[in-house]
């Protein structure tokens, strides 16, 4: 079990080194006025997988993203 949180939490990392903070705060306005889907920020901007970048543009990511970085 510790094995796979330590894979969870190195997928965490690397999303967010592929898939900048400032890039999110960039797509985050036009993401929640529904101009562009998940599906499109993965296939078109970013090249991720949807679940991750539905991880990164939801609201738990700035938490995430600050205990990762320590902040």
């Amino acid at each position: 079990m510790r094995h796979a949180n330590n894979d969870n939490v190195a997928i965490l990392h690397a999303v967010a080194v592929l898939f900048p903070f400032k890039v999110r705060q960039l797509l985050l306005p036009p993401f929640e006025e529904g101009k562009i889907s998940i599906q499109e920020i993965a296939e078109k901007i970013v090249d991720l997988p949807p679940k991750y970048v539905a991880t990164v543009m939801s609201h738990r990511w700035e938490t995430i993203y600050d205990l990762m970085m320590g902040e």
